[in-house]
This record gives structure tokens, sequence and C-alpha cells, in this order.
């Protein structure tokens, strides 16, 4: 059973009891804002929820005409939750960070690959790398993304190659490198295992890569153009010739993402298409007038959801994740809490070191800006129609499937949950259990575990599996 929330958890107020009885205590409750979270008997928190009058919100839950998934949630509460928090925006806030530690069943959510990968830039390391990681941290480095896709990331570390020669070596190779290697012989490496380049020079160009994530395409253009001047002044003409290449292949890299715009600010326009319980949102990424991104995304649990609601759980989720914030973001529809997200962006930028720039929400009514956004819907749209029949297709084969176990078992139903284990040991030691769980026929990978076994001595799978189950 989960414990009550650790945030102030002096002032979370639990009410217990059935559907009728928790119907009375909500009379209790205050007419303030607030954050309110209901669990399941066995202590699973079901659905996370934000109001500005908290007692008026959770009597409609207990209202006669709910909708179907509000009626599926009502059935499984055992225990209502609530905290008083000083504004709607500390509410959001705390909503988010609820719905981030406890992927409710009934919220709106990221669909959960694991970890949506990033870009990082060991920018505190004295010999900077840049990799494609599964998790942020707070390291000192600086993180770009989430990607949606692991290949879109790829995409983006191989146009970075082609532009910045940056070491691709692991620490330990580097301390042990006795000569250079091929990468630093054909250019593309600096080479830091030479002992004679200058870290200052190293770290300067990781400040090109770091401005390149950032869209500063220009900027890196205009800082390349200088220094190949400077090398040519110098009479250093090889040097001079490499950055040209370089220039050349921010060029080539840049000229295909000319769009049209009225300014050179800093946008992201959002997209939305829905199916049934599915959101799908098309996130296009603009820098100094140039489309520098398009990344898709897939939340669930959005049925009976607006389009407004979808959109606000959209940009929470999206941007607590993110270290680059636009000066604007465009979305098709108007969100009433536009302001509140407005303050939570900017609390965000100023937590992460990105100073006091605001980010403000739009919903252009015409012009170019509102063409912008159609763009985005469109790619919304394609996504979906991509998305849609191949997950059709997965859950006849799912459900096929399904039924074929239970027949073969002998099951009066289907099964629901279905879960393996596998014992992995070296000659009795380091032992541990994995854990698989396939719900409603398809993997769960939010619910894989691993467990490390306190059995040691003669290997025994059965005496582990028995300590695991």
């Amino acid at each position: 059973m989960e414990r009550p929330f650790s945030h102030e958890p002096e002032a979370w107020v639990g009410l217990v009891g059935d559907r009728h009885e928790l119907a009375e205590k909500i009379r209790e409750c205050p007419e303030s804002p607030g954050v309110y979270a209901f669990r399941g008997i066995d202590g699973k928190v079901l659905y996370v929820g934000k109001a500005k009058n908290l007692r008026n919100r959770l009597r409609s839950y207990f209202a006669s005409d709910l909708t179907p998934k509000t009626e599926a949630l009502m059935s499984k509460v055992a225990r209502l939750e609530t905290i008083i928090v000083g504004s709607e925006a500390e509410a959001l806030l705390l909503e988010l960070n609820l719905i981030k530690k406890h992927r409710p069943e009934y919220n709106i959510r990221l669909r959960d690959d694991k970890h949506y990968p990033y870009i990082r830039v060991g920018v505190m390391d004295p010999w900077p790398r840049v990799t494609l990681v599964r998790r942020r941290q707070r390291d000192g480095a600086r993180y770009f993304g989430p990607y949606a896709r692991a290949q879109s990331a790829r995409e983006t570390l191989a146009v970075l190659r082609r532009i910045f020669p940056y070491r691709t070596c692991t620490d330990p190779a580097l301390a042990q490198a006795t000569r250079p290697c091929l990468d630093y012989h054909i250019g593309r490496c600096m080479g830091p295992c030479t002992g004679d380049l200058d870290s200052a020079a190293y770290k300067s160009m990781i400040d090109e890569v770091v401005k390149f994530l950032e869209g500063r395409h220009g900027e890196v253009k205009s800082r390349l153009e200088r220094r190949m001047r400077d090398y040519a002044e110098a009479m250093e003409f090889e040097k001079a010739a490499r950055v040209r290449d370089q220039i050349r292949a921010l060029e080539d890299v840049t000229r295909k993402q000319l769009i049209s715009v009225p300014d050179w600010k800093d946008r992201d326009l959002i997209g939305l298409a829905r199916s049934r319980d599915t959101a799908f949102v098309a996130l296009l990424t603009v820098r100094e007038g140039k489309l520098v991104g398009k990344e898709g995304f897939v939340l669930q649990g959005a049925a009976e959801e607006s389009d407004a609601q979808v959109l606000e759980a959209f940009i929470v989720q999206y941007y607590s994740s993110s270290k680059v914030f636009p000066h604007e973001i465009l979305v098709p529809v108007e969100i009433p809490s536009s302001k509140d997200l407005e303050a939570f962006l900017k609390n965000e930028r100023r937590a992460q070191g990105g100073g006091e720039r605001a980010t403000r929400i739009r919903t252009p009514k015409r012009g170019r800006l509102k063409e912008l956004v159609i763009m985005a819907m469109d790619n919304a749209r394609n996504m979906m129609e991509g998305e849609v029949p191949r997950e059709e297709r997965e859950y006849a084969a799912n459900r096929k499937a399904m039924e074929d176990l239970r027949d073969f078992l002998g099951l009066e139903r289907l099964p629901r949950r279905i879960e393996g284990y596998d014992i992995s040991n070296l000659t009795g030691k380091q032992a541990v259990a994995s854990m698989v769980v396939i719900t409603d026929g398809k993997p769960d990978k939010s619910q894989y575990r691993k467990f490390r076994m306190k059995i040691e001595g003669k290997p025994n799978d059965f005496a582990m599996m028995q300590e695991a189950l």
C-alpha cells in the first residue's frame, strides 16, 4: 500500500469511506484552491486533480449524471485526500508533481516509453562529450529534449557530428590514449588526446554545440565566420579550411529549414488530433525563422477531456522536462488556465537558470501564425492516421492471443494482468530476479521490476524464485 503524499504530509486531509460516506464528508471541505487525489482500496493513486474551489469540484464527482470514465473511476475509490494551496498556479505545480510521481490511471499522461531520450552536453567536464541519455540528472550538464523518438535524437547527433569536431571516446579511453584516433586524423575530432589542444578552444566549440541545439544557428555561423577570418589573417590556412567546411555543413542543414514568419521570435507550435482515449500532439520548433525540429507525442487517458485540458496536460508535462523555453507557444484552442501556465513556465525557466523572460501562450486567429498552427495540426493528424491503424491491428492481435490463452488454460475470462519472472546469477552470487508485466495483452513497461536476491551460496533457482514471488 502506498504511503500518503510526501509533499507537506501534515497538510493533507484524508477522507475514508464508501461512495455515500465520502459524499457526506466532502461537505466539510473548504471553498479554497487546492489539489485532491482519489486512491483505490489498495492505496494506489487513481486520479489527481486541481480545483479553484475544492468543495464544488469534489461535489461534481458524486452527481447522478457522471460520464462513463468518471463512473468507472468512482467505482474504485476508497479514499480521498485533499490539500489547500495558496493559488491556482501553486495547485497546478503540485498537481503536475503528483502526476509525474504516481502516473495515475485516470489522468491524461504522456505515454510511458520508460524514459524519453535527451541529448546531454557535459559542459562542466574538462573535455565535454555529447551523448544520448534516457534520464536527466542534476549534474551540471546541459540537456536537450525530450525527444519523442530515439531516432530523432540520433539524427540530431549525426548532424552535430557533421558540423562540430567534438570527441566521442569515453573518459577512460581518453585517459589511456597513447596516440590520436582516426577521427582526429580525418578532422572529425579536435584531439584532446594529443596533449596539444587548448581546453578553452575546445570548450568554445562545445559552446557552439549548445547554441546550435538551442536553435541559434545564425549566431553559430557568425562565430565560425569570424574564426575563419582570424585563421586566414594569421595565415593558418589549413585551420581556416576546416572551419569553412563546418560553415558549409551548417548551411546545408539550415537551408531547408527556412519558413516565412513575421518576425524572428522563438516559437513552439502545437498541433492536436484525437482518437478515442488517445491524443496525438505534434510539436514544431521554430528558432530564428527556421523550423529546426518536429516531434510527435502520444497522451493517454484523454477520453472525455476537452482539447484545452489535453493541451494543458501536455504543456506542463513536456516543459517540466525541457530546459528550452521559447518566447511563445502557439496552440490551436484557447486554454482558460493560460495565465497560470505562463506563471508555471516562468518559474520552471527561473529554477533551471534560464532567467526571468516569460513565455506567452497564444491562439492566433488569423495571418501567418494561424497558418503555422494549422500546419502543426496537419502534422498531428498525419501522426494519428499512421498510428491508429497500427494500434487497431495490435489490439486485434493482442485480443486474439488473450482469448487463445484463456481457452488453453481453461479460464473463465480474459487474463487482465500477466507477470513473468526470471532468475539470473553468477554461480549463486549477484543474483537478481526480473519481472515483466503484460496488462490487457500489451507489455506494461512502467510495471517492470528488478529484485536483488538475499539468498546466496549454491545456485538455487527454485529458492530464489520463491523469494522473488
